[in-house]
């Protein structure tokens, strides 16, 4: 069963892989434009469960002494949705999106 501590490890490592993801689409040569639209898709069908797990951290009894990572994760996470923002605002996507 996982505890506390790795429950919390690995929101934040998801909210950094989907960071890193996101970031790959805005300013990354390596994907192709379905690949990135993929990209994107997956993301937000992530967030709900990235939402629920952080969620059961903050609910957690030992949320009180870990309240530093969740504020990083809070802020992660809030860093997230503004990235898929600006996927959707970027003009280098919206150029891709329709050429």
């Amino acid at each position: 069963d996982e505890n506390y501590e790795d429950k919390l490890q690995r929101l934040l490592e998801t909210i950094e892989a989907a960071q890193n993801s996101i970031k790959e689409v805005v300013d990354g040569n390596t994907c192709t434009l379905e690949h990135k639209v993929y990209r994107v898709m997956d993301t937000i069908q992530d967030m709900d469960d990235i939402l629920k797990l952080q969620k059961e951290c903050e609910d957690d009894a030992a949320a009180s002494s870990h309240q530093d990572t969740l504020k990083k994760a809070r802020i992660g996470f809030q860093n997230l949705k503004v990235f898929i923002n600006q996927v959707s605002n970027h003009p280098k996507v919206l150029k891709e999106l329709y050429l």
